[in-house]
């Protein structure tokens, strides 16, 4: 080989290369867009979820990600790698329905129900407070908006209240049939909250609009992802 189809062979190798290298780069990144607004496939009896300059959540910790549900149908808390997917998603199905669609071939197969624990950590690592409870009303509405909220509008014309909610199943059997957790709410009578406690329940056959599920699934990135994590300073 002379010197010259030497050079061409050496230099589209180490173009190749570098391209190969590009690829690792951008395409765990094409997956994961920055917090915007949800899903608009909201039951009519909400609201509008405001966004704060387009971003609902400034915390990098969090992301909005893509689901088999759809671009940003999904926020991830980086610290823990859980993904937990938008409650519009599951607004108006009863607890014995999300159960079945999370069966092999369902809607919801490869989801999981958060545990209590893993709702409070969640809550406590956006609004800052150890236990996860937060009067705080950027946050409030902030976070209905990463998990595709409100699902209710509840309004008096007689005395003037207005609350707007959200609220979900956890797999945790209480009372009338399953327990609800995490209650975020504005309500102009009382103020806003963030409240990863138990709520109080609901018949397990029982679909209301302004009920969801806190459903998660861990993220699990792609070969190439793990890949580039291991090196550091290639690009």
């Amino acid at each position: 080989m002379n010197l010259l189809a030497r050079f061409r062979f050496r230099t589209g190798f180490h173009f190749l290369g570098l391209l190969c290298l590009f690829a690792l780069w951008a395409i765990p990144r094409a997956y994961a867009v920055p917090p915007g607004n949800p899903s608009t496939s909201i039951p009519d009896v909400t609201t509008p979820c405001i966004t704060h300059n387009g971003l609902a959540s400034p915390d990098p910790s969090f992301v909005q990600v893509k689901t088999g549900f759809g671009p940003a149908s999904a926020v991830e808390d980086k610290r823990t790698r859980l993904m937990w997917l938008h409650l519009n998603f599951t607004a108006g199905m009863s607890y014995e329905r999300v159960k079945a669609e999370m069966a092999p071939g369902g809607r919801l197969a490869g989801w999981r129900y958060a545990t209590p624990d893993e709702l409070r950590e969640f809550f406590s690592h956006y609004d800052g407070a150890p236990n996860g409870y937060s009067k705080n009303p950027a946050l409030e509405a902030r976070l209905q908006c990463d998990l595709g909220g409100p699902l209710g509008s509840f309004s008096n014309p007689e005395n003037g209240f207005h609350r707007t909610s959200s609220v979900g199943f956890l797999d945790v059997p209480f009372d009338l049939g399953h327990a609800n957790f995490g209650y975020i709410a504005d309500d102009n009578f009382t103020g806003p909250v963030i409240d990863p406690k138990l709520q109080g329940s609901t018949r397990d056959t029982f679909a209301i609009a302004h009920i969801a599920s806190y459903l998660v699934r861990e993220d699990r990135p792609g070969w190439w992802h793990r890949f580039w994590h291991r090196m550091p300073g290639v690009l």
